[in-house]
């Protein structure tokens, strides 16, 4: 009697257990090409990065080209600036010569100084 009804159990149980594998299967399919997806999808944005990192140093490198002279001018205004503010400060300091009198006169005139 138990295996009777365990008989007539059983088709409904193997038909539900093969619906229930079945879907499992069929998400795991849909789960795989989704991230099969996701990951060429990325692969496409690390490639588009790469090339528009590419093009901004192209056009980075000619607008320098095409602004080279204008970038000449300034620095060559930012080095006569330069220049003046350096010639400015020699006519401040003492030449070598000048500060070893300077020191000359103070040791012999405190030589002479402390002799008196």
């Amino acid at each position: 009697m138990i295996i009777k009804h365990l008989k007539t159990v059983q088709n409904v149980e193997e038909k539900n257990l093969m619906e229930i594998q079945r879907n499992i299967f069929l998400n795991w399919r849909q789960n795989r090409a989704d991230l099969i997806k996701a990951q060429v999808e990325t692969l496409d944005l690390k490639l588009r990065l790469k090339e528009t990192c590419e093009g901004r140093q192209k056009l980075r490198d000619r607008w320098e080209m095409l602004n080279f002279f204008e970038n000449r001018l300034k620095w060559e205004d930012m080095a006569a600036v330069k220049a003046e503010f350096l010639k400015a400060e020699e006519g401040k300091r003492k030449s070598k010569e000048d500060l070893e009198r300077e020191y000359i006169s103070e040791v012999f005139h405190n030589k002479s100084a402390k002799k008196s």
